[in-house]
């Protein structure tokens, strides 16, 4: 099983966190992919940890391989740190327009994505609980969460938000 975070290599993404959080796991069964920059890709091609992948600097043609490729994505962005509080993490809609089972910490404006999104605090333990549970339980749930996710994605086409700004405007 494959299991993707794209973005930011920096504390502040959470990769700390998360590095921590892949320590905890014993699950030989997957991948840890990795794509990026940031002050943290050392400390990520340090880990002796023979799953986890460095993939650098990916294109876009490689990126988009990369996340059909992969079964689970991860945003691991720390929401205990001040500058995140309020944050959304654009990645997201991202993810959930590609239908891929995702494990996020919990961030502002969650709650519109609770069944589609396995949320969890920004705590490497419960990260590495979540992901574990996630893995164990893959093959009965992948397919419910494609749905869930292709059928949220629609919500935010380039129309419906254009509809929605127009809506807006007419009422004001």
């Amino acid at each position: 099983i494959k299991i993707m975070y794209s973005g930011s290599l920096e504390k502040v993404s959470g990769i700390d966190m998360y590095i921590e959080a892949i320590k905890k796991i014993n699950l030989t069964n997957i991948e840890f992919v990795f794509t990026g920059k940031g002050d943290l890709v050392d400390q990520i091609i340090a880990q002796s940890d023979s799953r986890i992948k460095y993939k650098g600097m990916v294109s876009e043609k490689e990126y988009y391989k990369l996340l059909e490729e992969a079964n689970i994505l991860v945003n691991s962005k720390n929401m205990n740190l001040l500058e995140n509080k309020n944050n959304f993490p654009s990645k997201i809609l991202e993810y959930i327009a590609s239908g891929r089972t995702i494990i996020s910490t919990k961030f502002s404006g969650k709650e519109k994505f609770d069944e589609n999104i396995v949320f969890t605090e920004s705590n490497s333990s419960d990260l590495a609980c979540n992901i574990i549970n996630v893995v164990n339980n893959y093959e009965r749930s992948y397919m419910d969460y494609y749905k869930l996710n292709i059928n949220k994605a629609n919500e935010f086409t380039w129309q419906k938000q254009v509809k929605k700004i127009n809506n807006f405007i007419k009422s004001i």
